[in-house]
């Protein structure tokens, strides 16, 4: 396209030179990453578009002239010295207070900015549902192993007494009243021996 990036466009690129490669390993292995591992990739994703929203928008900025970019490419001078001057043909610089064009109104560091913010958003989204799911099962499983204690089979076999558990005579006892005093009759049967 023949556009020359300044100082602050390269800066740009260094997000996505972090998340595409970790991205890509992560689809390479995501069959064998543990939950929680997913939960921190997905939040690392999150922080690192965040750093490019940052990034983009503090460019943005500077182009509209919000605040000042920095002194070696947004033309103020202060960043060169004397020395410089010797190879002043050789170099050059590129404004980055200035859009190299714009499309809708919208420059490069403008487009970079919304287009990390939506990135961002979907990362959040998939950090909280991340970690919703990870609670959920971390609750299940407490749930199930105090189920293995203290619930009682949910259906009993009258003639495998053993898969009933002692806490559970008030369930039985609700849902099959007629079969409570079998159930007390084998209790008793198995305490006698």
């Amino acid at each position: 396209m023949g556009y020359q990036p300044c100082e602050l466009c390269y800066a740009q690129r260094n997000p996505y030179y972090v998340a595409i490669p970790i991205l890509l390993l992560a689809l390479i292995f995501w069959s064998k990453l543990s939950k929680i591992m997913i939960t921190t990739l997905v939040s690392a994703m999150l922080l690192v578009f965040l750093w490019s929203t940052y990034q983009a928008g503090y460019h943005a900025g500077v182009e509209w002239g919000f605040w000042p970019g920095p002194d070696t490419c947004s033309g103020m001078g202060n960043g060169i010295s004397l020395d410089q001057l010797n190879d002043i043909d050789g170099s050059r610089v590129v404004p980055c207070d200035r859009a190299s064009v714009r499309f809708a109104g919208l420059s490069f560091a403008g487009m970079n900015t919304i287009i990390s913010i939506i990135i961002a958003a979907v990362f959040a989204l998939a950090t909280k549902k991340s970690v919703q799911k990870n609670r959920l099962n971390a609750t299940a499983t407490q749930q199930s192993k105090r189920a293995v204690f203290t619930a009682p089979a949910q259906y009993p076999n009258k003639d495998n007494p053993s898969n009933f558990h002692a806490n559970g005579w008030a369930e039985i006892c609700g849902h099959w009243p007629a079969d409570c005093r079998w159930w007390a009759d084998k209790a008793s049967a198995r305490a006698t021996y």
